[in-house]
């Protein structure tokens, strides 16, 4: 099999967004780019160079309707509710004609293809005790989720001596762990919450919460030539996310932050 680079996976990537696009449209389907996606067609009109990846968010309602009804022939959609063998939060939608060969932080997660990332927006307590306390709850899920999946540690992980010591106690799999993170995601109904945003994600947990009004209208952005839709208040939402986000980070840092590799099956 040929191993892609990084202008082939995002090549992919985009080929896909094309059909979710036509989907979210032909069904009117609310989605905006998110995170590093986002932060690209602000800063880049387009991909973040050395990024591999498709981020996207939809509001909870939304997001069930694309786990149900979605189907193509080449681009299959999986996500924790509808498959037993996979473990992560966040649907994806991937290409089956590509290997894709995890990393050890996900080495028992699910085999699939090159992909792009859907979350879902849900709500969030308008207490920040509460919020931080909600926060906690997904926290730990995640972690139970994580350590299922893992098969090592990366350099200078912290607490790996007590990661290890829990292992043995975890004793149902992933998806159980991340099935219940869903449910408990679901606690605040999206359509009646003052606050929302995407609280399966792992970097950004805490920084991930916004008044609602940020997505409230949609506007739209360029990315690799398309105008593809942003939630009005991006400008807060990179801010909260990235700090000084129009500022290119140093060098050494532009890198893909993944460890896996994929490869086109001939």
């Amino acid at each position: 099999m040929k191993e892609l680079d990084c202008k082939e996976i995002q090549s992919i990537g985009l080929e896909i967004l094309r059909v979710f696009d036509a989907f979210a449209k032909k069904h009117d389907l609310t989605y905006y780019l998110s995170g590093g996606t986002l932060l690209g067609a602000v800063r880049h009109k387009g991909f973040i160079p050395w990024d591999d990846d498709v981020d996207l968010m939809m509001p909870r309602p939304d997001y069930e309707y694309l786990i149900h009804h979605f189907h193509h022939e080449v681009y299959h959609l999986s996500c924790c509710e509808l498959e037993k063998d996979y473990c992560s939060f966040q649907a994806r939608i991937w290409d089956t004609r590509t290997k894709l060969i995890w990393g050890k932080e996900f080495a028992h997660e699910k085999k699939i293809g090159a992909f792009i990332d859907v979350f879902p927006i849900d709500g969030f307590p308008d207490s920040e005790i509460l919020t931080k306390l909600f926060l906690l709850k997904v926290k730990a899920r995640r972690f139970l989720n994580s350590e299922k999946i893992r098969e090592g540690y990366r350099k200078k992980e912290k607490f790996v001596v007590i990661k290890k010591m829990i292992m043995p106690f975890i004793r149902k799999d992933a998806n159980t762990y991340v099935r219940k993170m869903t449910k408990l995601a679901q606690s605040y109904n999206y359509d009646n919450s003052n606050f929302v945003g995407v609280i399966g994600t792992g970097a950004h947990l805490f920084r991930e919460k916004n008044p609602k009004s940020a997505y409230q209208t949609t506007v739209y952005l360029d990315f690799e030539g398309m105008k593809l839709p942003a939630p009005v208040g991006y400008e807060g939402y990179l801010r909260q996310l990235y700090g000084n986000y129009m500022q290119l980070p140093p060098e050494s840092q532009r890198v893909s932050e993944h460890t896996f590799k994929i490869y086109r099956k001939e």
